[in-house]
């Protein structure tokens, strides 16, 4: 029997319990703030939105390198020989992870990676249906055409859908994402966008909701539940540091309002953050 390992890229933000649970391997990104780069989940979050304030300028991410998952793949070949890795990358959309991850996994056998064309929740959601396929079939044990597994996760792709609403487009606007223009009219009069991910997991506005976090929220994710035919047994809601707790309370009522079996939450890492900004809430889930 070979050990079948799941990997992804910490943009996926997936949480240490779900980690644990579904035996999740993260290889951090990297965020700048200043003329100083660390690894995601390094500095607190505190401090990228401290830093903003102060200075006006936004941290940057960027994407691990060819070099970072070639020493990734085999610090994990070392801790577990023989093992067969499928690596979930951030959308190639968004990120240039995928890219990199296609050039050095030539460097392996039986090492496979996937372009998820999702971030955040859209990435966790992939994840459990991945480890979910393998339990299907009666675990890793029952196992042995690699390739053909590796097929099966790709078709999981178009499943998998992930968005956020920004409170603001303030960190949007800092960081060259929309411009002045759109960042004062949505002030005005306080547009919300739907960022959504298209076919390709590029990044464009669809909705756009007006009013408070509170009152937005439980619309967004009612809208959103009637505009797919979404999976019920779970729901994954982001969101970025500063959301308000009633505004999570309210998200997971209306979760369970509308028939979902579980919530899960995660608090989107430095990554992310430098996208949605100050917050933020977002989506993944699984259509059928």
């Amino acid at each position: 029997m070979r050990e079948i390992l799941l990997t992804t890229e910490s943009g996926s933000d997936v949480p240490k319990e779900l980690q644990e649970k579904y035996g999740i391997i993260v290889l951090p990104m990297h965020v700048s703030i200043g003329p100083d780069t660390f690894d995601d989940g390094s500095v607190p979050l505190e401090e990228l939105f401290d830093y903003y304030e102060k200075t006006g300028d936004t941290p940057k991410s960027s994407a691990d390198n060819v070099q970072d998952y070639i020493d990734f793949f085999t610090r994990l070949r070392q801790e577990h020989p023989d093992c067969v890795i499928y690596n979930f990358a951030l959308s190639s959309g968004i990120s240039t992870n995928y890219e990199h991850s296609v050039l050095a996994v030539q460097e392996f056998e039986d090492v496979y990676t996937i372009d998820t064309k999702a971030f955040g929740a859209g990435c966790i959601a992939y994840l459990i249906e991945a480890r979910t396929l393998i339990d299907s079939k009666g675990g890793q044990e029952n196992i042995t055409d690699y390739q053909g597994l590796f097929e099966e996760f790709q078709a999981i792709q178009p499943h998998i859908q992930s968005s956020f609403v920004p409170d603001s487009l303030e960190f949007l606007r800092a960081g060259g994402r929309v411009t002045n223009a759109a960042y004062i009219a949505s002030s005005i009069l306080k547009i919300k966008p739907e960022i959504i991910r298209d076919e390709q997991g590029r990044l464009y506005a669809a909705k756009k909701y007006r009013g408070p976090m509170i009152k937005v929220c439980e619309k967004y994710i009612r809208e959103t539940e009637a505009a797919y035919n979404i999976k019920k047994d779970y729901l994954n809601i982001m969101y970025v540091y500063g959301a308000e707790e009633a505004v999570l309370k309210k998200m997971e009522e209306t979760a369970y309002d509308l028939g979902f079996k579980k919530v899960n939450f995660d608090i989107c890492g430095a990554v992310i953050s430098c996208h949605g900004g100050y917050k933020a809430i977002g989506l993944g889930f699984v259509t059928l």
